[in-house]
This record gives C-alpha cells, structure tokens and sequence, in this order.
C-alpha cells in the first residue's frame, strides 16, 4: 500500500458518513425546497461544522442559487464546494521558513498528539533537505524530553536538552544558540501541553516567545496548535482562548482518522481566520492545503531542493501542495531515456504516478542551440555530477565562440492515476556569458544572461526568474490548463 493509499484509508471514518449523507441531500434538491436548507444545516452541525460557519455557508449558498438561478442538486452541490473551499482559504498553508534557523513553535494542551506531531514535522522539513534541530522545552511533564529523544532518533535529527524542571526558555536559548553555531535550518520547539486556564503555563510561553525574538529578531516563526479532531468544537474554545496568548499562524489537526466528523475544518477557518497547516493522520502527517478540484496535493518528480521552491511559489495561489518523490516514499531515480525534453518530462511523472497512485508533475529542461540539449542533465556524461562541472565544460566547449545565442527550455508534464496527461512547454531567450555570475539559481543559471537583462539569471530575485524563466512560463500554461482540467472534473 502507498503512502497515499494509507491517507485515505486512515480518513475513511471521517468522511464516508458525511459524503452519503451529502449525497443523499444533494439528490433530493429542487427548488423552493427549504427541507432541503433544514437538513444541510442539521448535517453540517453534526459535523462539527459550527453554527457561525454552517449559517454562514448556507446564506452564502441561498444568494448563488438565487443569482446563478440554479435549478439542479449537481449545480447547487458544485457552488456548495466552492463556497466551501473559500471558507478554507484564509491564509497560507505553507510553513514560513525563509530564515536561517528559522523556528516552528508548538503549542497545545495535553494528550492532543503534540510531541508525535513535532516528531513527524522533523522529519518531513529533513526530507525537503533542511537540517533540523528539536528543543526539548516541555521540562514539566515526565519523560517528555525522553520521548522527543526517540523521535528526534527516528527523523534522524539533533535535539537541545536540559535536566526535568530545568527552564524552558533556557532550553530555547541553548537551542537557538546551537543552531547558529551548526547552520541548522529550522528550529522545532515542544513546549509542556499548557492548559489554557493556567496562568503561570500561559506566562511560561510568553517567556519562550521573549527569548526568541531577542536571540533572533529577523527570523520567520511559525506558531502551531495541536488540536486533536474528535474534540470537536471544545478543540475551537482552547484555539481561541490560545490566541490571546500566543501569535498563532496555524492549526494542526491530529486524530482526523478516529471518530472526528471533520467539519471543524471549517469552523477554525471560518471562526478563527488560522488555516489548518497539517492534518495528522496515524503515522502520516501531511500537509493540508486549500482543495483544487480534489486535487490537493501533487508529488514532484524530483528531490531538488531549488526546482521544489520554484514549483511551491508557481502554484501557491492554487491550493495545490507540491511535495517531493522522497515524501511520497519514491526513493528511486528514472532513467531519462527519451529523445526530446518532453519525453523525458512524460517519464518521470508517469513512474511516480505508477508507483504511489497519485498525480505526479516533471519538468525537463536545458539548454538549446549550440548547448547541451535533451543532455543538459547529463553534459559531463554523469547524471550526478555537479553544476559547477557541466558550467566549465559548456564553457570550455564554446572557447572563444562570438556567437554565443541560447534558450532555456522547460517542458512540464502533469500524470494522473486516471490516465489523463497535461503538457506546457516554456522558454527563456538569452545567450551564454563567458564566466559564472550570481549565486541565486541553479543548473546554467549563472552562465545564462537572459535577452534583455543585463545580470544573469542567478542574479535575478526569485521573483525576478519565476516572472521571465523557461520554467516559469511552463509553468504559467500548465496552471491554466489544471484550472481548465478541473473546471470539467
């Protein structure tokens, strides 16, 4: 069983009661039918959902039936999941991590799944390719730093630990210290399981947040709650009693495969404005994300950590999650045997696609005319080789040449479990400088001077290269025709 299948399996309990009873309601709709409000509403209710969001959702749908003069339970049950998925939006999903270190503080009251999480958390950013480092900070409950231990052992990452009773914000002190010293990426700080009616516990945490914003003013901090799902709307009252308190950024939802109903999904996007970040699901954990035509996450076939932020930054406004083969458990490499950027693009999606039963996106790219080609990856004649080396011999190979034209090209393909097939091809116009420049890309960028510039792409801001980038341009088709794709879905 695939990773995938073993998210779906895990969240059967809480959506297939719900999905029939929906179903059931939708079907029976006609119009005028005000049973058909009255036993949404008491589903929905049921569901966790809240009354604030449930009313809100329904007044909502009664306004686009009547502007959309909708006549059919399918187009009335079509405007209720975007209604839904606009409750949904109401931040970022995404971590902010741009810092280094950066720190992901967690935060929660007891027994909701906290350390578990943190372990789980560790070891995803690990996959992404950042070094991370746990802070033992829950010095009042017994064993706690004990318990993170092994799971900092299982993620394989260091930790920051003090004596039982010791001072936590000394605890996130040493931490910060020994990520700076060490270069680590992202900071996770447990925190003891704080009741949010315990004064000198709230206190506690203000001391923490105090340490780290004096030992690290510039950097990004993601404020997490653990909820745990079958709590219902009692997990709502202790996130909002927490965010007078804490600078919350996000909500994670553990136990969403137990006897959760779901809807408080909802009802802490709608009640709270805080997205849901991640959902924790048995031994998984993944990141949610606002719904796409279903399609809320998407694997990238490739573990680069470069072509992952630019992919991440392209789709964001989409809901849709890019995550790399490594977190999907795709551990293998494909051999690009194809003749032109697209067939190789083609195979690498299709083997991910295959192998966890999920759509999967690939790009190929390089460089054409007078370059390497559909053998950009491979110049030197080794896959694995550094980009430094096939920069120095491009430029070895093109000596003195004067006439020095070039385009970048990207060619991108979406695979899905279904058989269907999305296809973009971008370019970049430039020519080959005769020496690297810039440090911010990857691949030729330092040796590609874009048609119009005059600094290479690797001196471009991120922003700068997704806006003008063969990548980026693919990219930009493809997003098109996902929205297209999941229109007639």
């Amino acid at each position: 069983m695939g990773f995938f299948d073993k998210i779906k399996q895990g969240l059967t309990k809480t959506k297939t009661k719900m999905d029939a009873q929906l179903t059931g309601i939708f079907a029976a709709y006609a119009p005028g039918d005000e049973e058909f409000f009255e036993d949404l509403e008491e589903t929905l209710i049921l569901a966790d959902t809240g009354v604030e969001t449930t009313t809100k959702a329904i007044a909502q749908l009664r306004k686009a039936i009547e502007l959309k003069k909708l006549t059919t339970g399918a187009e009335v049950k079509k405007e209720f999941v975007q209604i839904l998925t606009r409750i949904l939006k109401v931040q970022d999903t995404m971590l902010l991590l741009t810092t280094q270190p950066s720190v992901v503080l967690v935060v929660g009251v007891n027994g909701v799944g906290k350390t578990t999480t943190i372990g789980k958390l560790a070891s995803q950013l690990k996959k992404e390719g950042n070094r991370v480092l746990l802070s033992a900070a829950d010095t009042f409950r017994a064993a706690a730093a004990d318990q993170l231990t092994v799971w900092a052992q299982r993620a394989g990452v260091e930790i920051v630990k003090h004596e039982e009773g010791s001072d936590p914000a000394a605890v996130v002190f040493d931490s910060i210290q020994a990520a700076k010293a060490r270069g680590v990426d992202v900071v996770i700080v447990d925190t003891a399981g704080r009741l949010h009616n315990k004064a000198n516990l709230m206190n506690e945490l203000n001391k923490i947040t105090r340490v780290i914003r004096r030992e690290l003013p510039e950097a990004d901090i993601e404020t997490l709650m653990v909820l745990d799902a079958t709590t219902g709307q009692n997990g709502l009252i202790q996130a909002k009693q927490f965010l007078d308190t804490a600078d919350l950024t996000g909500i994670v939802l553990t136990k969403l495969d137990g006897t959760a109903k779901g809807g408080i999904v909802f009802a802490i996007a709608n009640d709270l404005q805080l997205p849901v970040k991640y959902v924790g699901v048995g031994e998984q954990i993944v990141q949610a994300c606002g719904i796409c035509g279903g399609a809320a996450v998407m694997i990238l076939a490739s573990n680069n950590a470069h072509k992952l932020d630019e992919f991440r930054a392209i789709f964001a406004d989409m809901g849709i999650e890019i995550i790399p083969q490594s977190a999907a458990g795709c551990d293998f490499e494909v051999d690009e045997t194809g003749e032109t950027f697209e067939e190789n693009a083609y195979l690498k999606a299709i083997a991910v696609t295959r192998a966890t039963g999920q759509a999967a996106i690939a790009d190929d790219s390089g460089l054409e005319d007078g370059a390497p080609g559909v053998h950009s990856a491979r110049y030197t004649g080794r896959h694995d080789d550094t980009d430094a080396a096939r920069n120095e011999l491009l430029l070895h190979n093109l000596g003195a040449r004067t006439d020095r034209t070039a385009r970048f090209v990207s060619c991108i393909c979406c695979t899905f479990p279904n058989g269907d097939v999305l296809r973009a091809r971008g370019t970049c116009e430039g020519s080959i400088l005769f020496a690297p420049r810039g440090e911010n890309g990857f691949g030729y960028d330092p040796l590609f001077l874009p048609e119009g510039y005059d600094c290479s792409m690797a001196e471009l801001r991120p922003e700068e290269k997704n806006a003008i980038s063969h990548r980026g341009n693919a990219l930009k088709i493809l997003k098109e025709e996902l929205r297209n794709y999941y229109a007639d879905k």
